[in-house]
Parts: structure tokens; sequence; C-alpha cells
């Protein structure tokens, strides 16, 4: 399911909390007036990286290397390098960094809320578990003893079992799913998963949020919709954007208006469209799409953060579930007995 292609050099990475560190300090430098050489030379000075992956850096910059695959190099996420080679097209670097800092404190935000809910909820339910083990070690078989035919505890005693052979399904489902998409091109894949409920509308969101910003940042340059396309083509390491860019252009030349193109792909939402029809129609094509861009990334980050609010609450009604079942496995050949007593 890799939409971007995935050829990674594996000299030097950095993790998750050195790459936001690390975009964060390349922005400021930009912004501050440093050029590219003068910022990498500025980080290996001051030793907040390791001094030899900054110094190796430098060299690389020295020698020609893109930015784009010095980010490539350090492990930065696929979609991160598409906005740099984007940012290398339009010129506004820091401006392009500055939105892939935001973003990553956001996800680092929402990470980190997500384990915070999960925790408690999963301790209960780990706790509940070790609690169902010894049940079922210590107490069950002598239930089932007494009553071989109830369902109830016959379900329980078995759950392990269901359980496995429901991670199982599970399982074999991602591993189809993998499959299928492997067997489509990008552009189909892409489609799919914008077709998808629920993901879909996360990842329509996530792409649309992308693609405008970065379209209405070179749209600004007083670029034309066929340089924009053969600008992408160039992106060759990134077979989504390459893929996409040919498919615009064959279609172009068919006489299909950018606006109209988009409205065939389902990861895009299907207000971009109309946002584009209006920008060129006005002449403010370029600062439409990127107050578009900034509306969607809003959009798209309280919609994280309600999906995150539901988790607990449906973990915690899956273990109150789980008790009333071990209880009433229990409780009910138990009162049988009673009654067969009185």
């Amino acid at each position: 399911m890799d939409l971007f292609q995935n050829k990674r050099t594996k000299k030097q990475k950095l993790n998750k909390k050195q790459q936001q560190q690390f975009v964060h300090l390349l922005e400021g430098l930009l912004t501050n007036g440093f050029s590219l050489k003068e910022s990498f030379y500025f980080m290996e000075k001051v030793s907040i990286f390791n001094k030899k992956l900054t110094n190796n850096l430098s060299n690389q910059i020295v020698l020609g290397k893109s930015l784009a695959d010095i980010f490539l190099e350090l492990n930065f996420e696929k979609i991160t390098i598409i906005q740099i080679n984007f940012a290398q097209m339009h010129g506004n670097l820091a401006n392009t960094l500055k939105q892939i800092d935001l973003h990553m404190q956001h996800v680092q935000k929402y990470r980190n809320h997500f384990y915070k809910i999960l925790s408690y909820p999963l301790i209960l339910f780990l706790f509940l578990i070790m609690i169902l083990i010894g049940i079922r070690q210590f107490i069950f078989p002598q239930l089932l003893i007494e009553n071989q035919s109830s369902l109830t505890i016959q379900f329980i005693y078995n759950s392990p079992y269901l359980l496995l052979g429901f991670l199982l399904v599970i399982f074999s489902l991602y591993l189809g799913f993998r499959t299928y998409l492997k067997r489509k091109d990008l552009i189909q894949q892409a489609n799919f998963l914008g077709r998808m409920p629920i993901l879909g509308i996360f990842y329509k969101d996530y792409l649309s949020a992308l693609f405008a910003f970065e379209w209405g940042k070179l749209f600004t340059q007083g670029l034309e919709i066929r340089s924009v396309i053969q600008m992408m083509k160039q992106m060759d390491q990134y077979s989504l954007v390459t893929e996409l860019a040919r498919e615009m252009e064959k279609d172009l030349e068919k006489g299909i208006l950018f606006h109209q193109q988009l409205q065939n792909y389902s990861f895009f939402t299907t207000e971009f469209s109309i946002i584009i029809q209006q920008g060129e129609i006005k002449g403010h094509l370029g600062k439409e799409l990127i107050i578009y861009s900034g509306l969607i990334w809003k959009r798209f980050f309280n919609r994280i953060e309600r999906s995150i609010q539901w988790v607990q609450p449906m973990i915690f009604l899956l273990i109150a579930i789980l008790i009333i079942s071990i209880y009433t496995a229990m409780l009910l050949p138990i009162y049988g007995n009673m009654e067969e007593f009185l």
C-alpha cells in the first residue's frame, strides 16, 4: 500500500522527536535569512544533533544534493518529502517547513492524547484478562463438570481459542487487503482508499489539504497548470504524484479542464474542484487554495480529536460486556443448581 514508493537509504536516521527539532530549527534559520549551506553549517557547530550526521549533511549540500533527498535519508515520511519537493519548485521553502513543523506538532499532540486515553482502559482490560485466565483455570473446570451443556460457560472457557481465531481472521483480511491493493496502479489505490468508509474521509482531507497548499504556492508564483504538471512529472521517486501528473496531462490534451479532472478522483474532497473553478474565474486561484488548505487541515485535526474521544468509551463498553459475561457464566449455573436443590 505504498503510494509514493519506498526506497530509503539506511545510512542515517532521526527519530520522530529529532525530526521535529530538525524541521523547526531549519525553518527558523531560513526565515532569519540563512541559506541552506549556512543552516547546516550552523547545525554542525551548535551540536544539537550528532556531529558526524550534520557534517555529512553539510557535505551533501555542498555537493549539490537536494534537500528532498536529504530528508529521505533522514527517514522522514514520504508525504513530507513530497512537500519538500514542491517547496523546491515554488521556492517558498521556509513557509513549507513551517507547515510541516505545525503538522508534526499536531500529530505528536494527538498521538500523546491517544496514548493517554488508551492507557487506563488497556491496563484495566489486561487486569480483567488475567482474572479471566485465573477463573478459567480454577473455577470453570468444576462448572464444566456440573454444567457441560451451558453454552455461556463453554463460550468463555474456549474464549482464548476464539480470540486467537478472531485475530487470525483479522490478519488474513489485512493480508488480502494489501494483496488486492498491490494489483492496482497507484491512482486506483488512492481512489479505493478515498472511497472507504470512515478512513476515506480522513484520507481525502489529508491529500486535499496537502495538494491545495502546494499547488496554491505554485500558482501564486504565476505558474500555469501545464507548468505545474511538468514539475510534478519530474518527481519520479514519488509515484502517486507523477502518475497523477501524467493522467492530468492526458486529460488536458483532451480538453478536460483542471477543475473537471479533480471530480474524477475519489481521494480529493468534493469541494476541491469547486474551489479551483471559482479561483480560476476570479483570478485568485493560488490564494484561495492556500486558504482552503488551512481550513481543511483544521477540519482534519478536529475530526481526529472527535474520533479519539470515542475510543475510551468504546473500550469501557467492551470491558463492561466482558465483566457481565463472566458473572453471567458463573452465576447462572449456580442459580440453576440452587433451583434443583430447592
